[in-house]
């Protein structure tokens, strides 16, 4: 199995928190506590644990059965498939209580009471020593793409009834532990973790019900042997799908029309007659025709006046990472900002003291956003912290683009028009198929359905119709476009030329033209003429040259799209590593436990 969506599926194996409260014969009362849970995890080479667990169980004064403990054997994978671990030679012994094992799977749980079922007078402190082999609780990293194996692990559930005193675990595996981690109750850490050589252990004083534990362990990559998961196939009634003449018929009806109808694009408009590349003069008489060889040219400048943002948005409708990007370079390249290159991948952006009256709504919120009332900031600084600003500037943006006439509509409105209507119809479809798979045989039609419903969301991006002055601009754009993708270097090195280049540059970011327009400067100077240099970016390092100012600005381009939507940290959520997505109760098995 590969590291593609297999390691998507690792991130959704939740846990514990998908455990009931325990046996229909729970008889927990206030006085029961465990006063000592002691588990010793022996991994071998394949990956198979043998855990041996010491559970001192305090019964008060209301006499009881015994303890019980219920353990999660199988854990939603991928949509097709669930992960399963094999909980198998499950024996216990106690020198002064009953120590009979009742076993019994509930759904997703492996249920293990301890005790007599005809005694129930035990009172007091009582001790057990429980033994069982585990298959499929490592994660390897072949199997799930990651850069070690892995245990991730909840060894207290989040279903347990009593409280848990005096918590110890320990894992012994087969290889150098490389690290480890340990959440308990709300995210925090253990008390205690420690490793030496192959062993790691955790110590934790008291877990209140509720409150789950999860360690994680990294071992090198192939400890394990590239040992997979054990998976099981989800039951699914063929019958429901059946393909028939009536049922094929039926859907590919539904498809062809609900596609049909998706895919069918509607116009921008048109001014009549236009065969320059301008904006015409407001009142030209505009028609909705359909001319595909509509006259555009190459131009060696953008349309007068416009931003790069603006026209980001323009060419494909959309206010994205990029032309808030291409904006921030725009800001530096007009003396607004500094951008200065401090590490091989961090930069620091300078704001300037100068007035800020020449800048447009979405790029002063930006500017502000960006700073948050200070001068100097360091992009790293931005990554996970952007999300909101980043909404805030989209916004300002489509108001922009909307205010000047260029979409019949505001994009961002339209598209979520499409957007919900493909959401209704997929999630009618849906809902049909699953009514139909139950019922009858006739799920395909439902299926087809959800076809359309996907087809209209597939298609979201040919909502937002421009205006006949929209399609003007969007002439001029392309033109200029065309002309980025094809200017040849000079080789001069001059300031004329960086000049040029940096005017440029912003709206080749826009146009995600930034490697082909940067290999424009990427020309050493001739002539023994040293290189120019702009006022608006400091490299860093070695002694400035235009050859590789074009790589270093490409570089920071990538870097702030990814900073300005990078989603912010999200502790607590499942995922399938302890280390990249780590805390209580994310990891596999868990379980829960009590009186009974």
């Amino acid at each position: 199995m590969g590291g593609g969506p297999r390691r998507v599926a690792v991130g959704i194996v939740l846990g514990a928190a998908v455990v009931v409260a325990g046996p229909a014969t729970a008889a927990t009362d206030g006085d029961d506590r465990v006063t000592r849970y002691d588990v010793t995890i022996t991994l071998d080479d394949d990956g198979v644990a043998q855990v041996d667990l010491v559970l001192e169980v305090d019964f008060g004064q209301d006499p009881n059965r015994g303890p019980y403990l219920s353990y999660v054997v199988k854990q939603r994978f991928d949509e097709a498939s669930d992960r399963v671990y094999r909980i198998t030679d499950v024996r216990a012994s106690s020198r002064t209580a009953p120590d009979e094992v009742h076993l019994e799977t509930r759904g997703a749980l492996l249920e293990v009471r301890i005790g007599d079922e005809d005694q129930d007078d035990l009172t007091g402190v009582h001790s057990y020593r429980v033994t069982y082999r585990v298959e499929g609780w490592v994660s390897s990293a072949d199997a799930f793409g990651l850069e070690h194996d892995e245990l991730f692990l909840n060894v207290i559930g989040d279903s347990w009834t009593i409280p848990v005193i005096d918590v110890g675990v320990t894992v012994v595996g087969p290889g150098q532990v490389q690290a480890a981690r340990c959440y308990a109750g709300q995210d925090a850490a253990c008390m205690r973790t420690e490793t030496e050589g192959p062993t790691a252990t955790f110590a934790e004083a008291t877990l209140v019900p509720g409150e789950p534990l999860t360690v994680a362990i990294a071992y090198p990559a192939g400890t394990f042997g590239g040992v997979e998961p054990i998976l099981q196939d989800r039951w699914a009634p063929g019958r429901a799908f059946a393909l028939t003449p009536v049922t094929g018929g039926l859907a590919g009806v539904v498809v062809l029309v609900g596609v049909g109808a998706a895919l069918r694009q509607r116009r921008d408009r048109r001014f009549a007659g236009l065969v320059a590349v301008s904006e015409p003069a407001s009142g030209a008489i505009a028609d909705t025709r359909r001319r595909r060889s509509d006259p555009t040219g190459v131009r060696s400048t953008p349309p007068e006046g416009l931003r790069p943002g603006q026209l980001g948005t323009l060419v494909d409708g959309r206010a994205d990472a990029r032309d808030v990007t291409a904006t921030l370079v725009d800001l530096a390249v007009r003396g607004h900002v500094t951008i200065a290159e401090v590490t091989e991948g961090d930069w620091t952006l300078t704001r300037a003291a100068r007035s800020t009256d020449d800048l447009l709504p979405y790029e002063r919120i930006l500017v502000d956003r960006f700073f948050e009332g200070r001068d100097v900031v360091m992009l790293s600084q931005v990554a996970g912290t952007f999300d909101g600003t980043l909404a805030e500037v989209r916004t300002a943006l489509y108001d922009d683009v909307t205010a000047r006439g260029w979409f019949r509509a505001d994009p961002r409105a339209a598209r979520n028009r499409r957007v919900t209507v493909g959401v209704a119809v997929l999630a009618g479809g849906v809902v049909v198929t699953v009514a139909l798979a139950v019922w009858t045989s006739f799920a395909l039609v439902g299926a087809a359905v959800v076809v359309v419903g996907a087809a209209v969301l597939a298609t979201t991006g040919v909502a937002p119709l421009r205006t006949a002055r929209g399609v003007a601009v969007l002439r001029e754009t392309q033109a200029f476009r065309r002309y980025l993708e094809a200017a040849d270097p000079d080789g001069s090195g001059s300031q004329d030329h960086l000049e040029v280049f940096s005017t440029h540059l912003p709206f080749a970011v826009a146009f995600g033209l930034t490697r082909r327009w940067a290999r424009v400067l990427a020309v050493p100077p001739t002539h023994g003429r040293p290189a120019a240099q702009p006022t608006w970016y400091v490299g860093h390092g070695a002694l400035w040259a235009t050859g590789t100012f074009g790589e270093r600005i490409d570089r920071f381009t990538r870097s702030t799209d990814a900073a300005v939507i990078a989603p912010p940290p999200t502790p607590g959520e499942g995922g399938g590593t302890g280390f990249t997505a780590g805390s209580a109760g994310a990891g596999v098995g868990g379980g829960g436990g009590g009186t009974w």
